[in-house]
C-alpha cells in the first residue's frame, strides 16, 4: 500500500462510487462526443481514461498525485459522456468524488475557503461583497456598450486582455424585488434565482415574473436564498455543497407551489444534486425529494401548463431577427429538458427560428473551466461560434446565464454581430402586457 492510500481517509470517497466505475467497458464512446478530447486527443483526459486512473488509485497503484488531479480537473461535466455511454457510467458522479478525495488529501486553499465557506452560505455578506466587487469595477474596468460587458484597464491575472466581464449590480435582483404576499393557491409558483441572476443578470429575473405573470401565475421570492451550491460542488467540497443545500432546502420549503428555476446548474442541482447528498434516514433526504419534485425549469413549466396559447394572444408582432438557440449542457442533458425551449420559441416566433447544427454541444463555459484552462475552453467556444454564424442568426437565445457569459466573450472576440438573450427576455421583450 502506497504512503498517500494510508493517509486516505475512510470511508473513501471512491469506494462510494466503486460500482460506477465497474460498469465501464472500455467501449471509447465517451471518446467521440467529450469536446475536450476533440481537441486534445489525449486518453487520459477521456471519460475511459479518467475512470483507468480512478481504478489504479483505488487499486493503490497510482497516488493522489497532481498528474492524477490534472485529468480529473481537465473536465467540464457537460454530460456528454453520461448521455453516449451504453453501460450508463455516470462520469460526473466518478468526477465529483474524485474531486472531493483531492481535497480530502491537500485541503482547500484560503481563497476557495473564503468563497466557499465564508461568502456563499451568508446572504448578507455576499450581497456586501458584490456591492463593493460592482464599485471595484468602475477602477478596474472601462464600461462599454451595454451588450458588450467590460474591459480591462490594467493587466489582470485569468482575464484575457478582450475577455467580456459582465458588470455587477450594485443592487441585487432580490433587493429589486418583494415578495407578493398571498394565500397559497394553485396559481403561486416560488422563483428560486442563482447568483448570475440575483447579481450579474436581473432582466433575466424581471423577465420571468413578467411572463409568468402573464399567464397568471403569482410569482413568490424566498429572500434568504443563497447559491445553489454548484460551484462548491465543482471543486470537491462537499461540505459547502450540504450546507448549501440544508439552507435552500430549508428556506424553499416554506412556500408551496412550484419551484421554478431560470438557471441550467441551479435546476439540476434542485432537482438532482441535493437529493443524492442525504443518506435515505437523514430528514433532509426527504424534504431534498420534495423540492426535486417540485421543480421545473420555467420554460419547461410554461408548455406542461400550456402557456404558449396565452403568451400567443399577448405577443406583440414577430421580432424582424432570425433567431437560433444554444442548449445549455445541464438543461438539455442534465434535466432533459430539450424540447420545451423550442416549442416555445417556435410557437411563438414561427418561421424567425432556425435550428443550429451540434445545438447541444457544449461551449466550453464548464463554470470555472474558462478561467483555469482558457485556451481549451477557446477553441471549443469558436467551434459554437462558427455553428451560430452558418444559421445567419442576428439573436442567439439560452436557457442559462453562464452560457450566456461564454457566448458574449466568443462572439465578442470573433467580432461578429449577434446579440445573446435568455429565452424569458426574448419572450418577454415581445409580450404587450
Amino acid at each position: 500500500m502506497t504512503e498517500t492510500s494510508k493517509k486516505r481517509s475512510n470511508p473513501s470517497y471512491l469506494l462510494n462510487i466503486n460500482l460506477e466505475l465497474d460498469k465501464c467497458a472500455k467501449c471509447g464512446a465517451c471518446r467521440t462526443v467529450c469536446p475536450i478530447y476533440e481537441e486534445l486527443k489525449l486518453e487520459k483526459i477521456s471519460a475511459r481514461g479518467k475512470i483507468a486512473l480512478t481504478q489504479a488509485v483505488l487499486s493503490n497503484n497510482l497516488d493522489l498525485t497532481n498528474g492524477y488531479q490534472d485529468a480529473i480537473d481537465n473536465c467540464l461535466q457537460c454530460l456528454a459522456c453520461t448521455e453516449s455511454c451504453g453501460s450508463g457510467v455516470q462520469l460526473n458522479r466518478i468526477i465529483v468524488a474524485a474531486r472531493a478525495e483531492m481535497l480530502q488529501k491537500k485541503g482547500l486553499s484560503l481563497f476557495k475557503r473564503l468563497i466557499l465557506r465564508g461568502l456563499l452560505p451568508s446572504k448578507n455578506l455576499m450581497d456586501w461583497f458584490v456591492k463593493g466587487s460592482s464599485l471595484g469595477q468602475i477602477f478596474l474596468f472601462k464600461k462599454l456598450p451595454k451588450s458588450s460587458g467590460l474591459r480591462k484597464r490594467f493587466p489582470l491575472p485569468f482575464l484575457a486582455k478582450d475577455q467580456y466581464v459582465p458588470k455587477l449590480v450594485f443592487t441585487p435582483f432580490l433587493k429589486r424585488v418583494k415578495s407578493k404576499t398571498s394565500r397559497p393557491s394553485h396559481s403561486q409558483v416560488v422563483f428560486f434565482t442563482g447568483c448570475l441572476i440575483n447579481y450579474v443578470y436581473p432582466s433575466i429575473g424581471e423577465s420571468v415574473i413578467r411572463v409568468l405573470e402573464a399567464i397568471g401565475k403569482t410569482v413568490i421570492f424566498p429572500q434568504e436564498q443563497v447559491c445553489c451550491g454548484t460551484p462548491a460542488k465543482s471543486q470537491g467540497d462537499m461540505t459547502s455543497v450540504k450546507r448549501l443545500a440544508k439552507i435552500n432546502i430549508e428556506q424553499l420549503s416554506k412556500f408551496e407551489g412550484m419551484i421554478i428555476t431560470a438557471c441550467a446548474s441551479g435546476g439540476l442541482m434542485l432537482k438532482h444534486g441535493y437529493s443524492e447528498l442525504f443518506e435515505t434516514k437523514d430528514p433532509y433526504h426527504e424534504k431534498a425529494l420534495n423540492i426535486s419534485s417540485r421543480t421545473r425549469d420555467v420554460s419547461e413549466y410554461i408548455v406542461e401548463k400550456n402557456g404558449i396559447a396565452h403568451l400567443s394572444k399577448l405577443k406583440k408582432s414577430d421580432p424582424s431577427q432570425i433567431i437560433t438557440y444554444h442548449d445549455p449542457c445541464h438543461l438539455c442533458r442534465g434535466q432533459q429538458v430539450e424540447e420545451q425551449p423550442r416549442q416555445l420559441l417556435k410557437g411563438l416566433f414561427g418561421d424567425q427560428y432556425v435550428e443550429m447544427e451540434q445545438a447541444n454541444r457544449c461551449c466550453g463555459s464548464g463554470g470555472t473551466y474558462g478561467l483555469t484552462h482558457p485556451e481549451v475552453s477557446q477553441s471549443i467556444l469558436q467551434g459554437k461560434v462558427e455553428e451560430i454564424e452558418k444559421t445567419s442568426a442576428n439573436l442567439v437565445i439560452t436557457g442559462c446565464p453562464g452560457c450566456m457569459i461564454q457566448l458574449k466573450d466568443g462572439i465578442q472576440k470573433s467580432k461578429t454581430s449577434q446579440s445573446v438573450k435568455h429565452t424569458m427576455e426574448v419572450i418577454s421583450q415581445n409580450l404587450k402586457v
